[in-house]
């Protein structure tokens, strides 16, 4: 009898596959999240001649993205 290799994946491999994929999205989120705050905090720095905006907008959409990452786990 000839057993062919399956070139399938595995159901379980699958699940970690899409698991990988789903935790990567939402790191990628969270990195989009505090680069847009960056970007606005370093942007309203020069428009205001100030160095506290950014920093304060850095931690606002840090906060804002663990939030949507709490949400979108639970």
């Amino acid at each position: 009898m000839h057993h062919a290799k399956c070139s399938a994946v595995k159901p379980s491999e699958e699940k970690k596959s899409v698991q990988i994929l789903k935790y990567t999205g939402l790191g990628l989120q969270m990195l989009g999240f505090i680069a847009a705050g960056t970007w606005i905090g370093s942007y309203l720095n020069e428009r205001w001649n100030t160095t506290l905006a950014a920093p304060i907008c850095i931690l606002i959409f840090v906060l804002l993205a663990i939030g949507y990452v709490a949400k979108k786990l639970s």
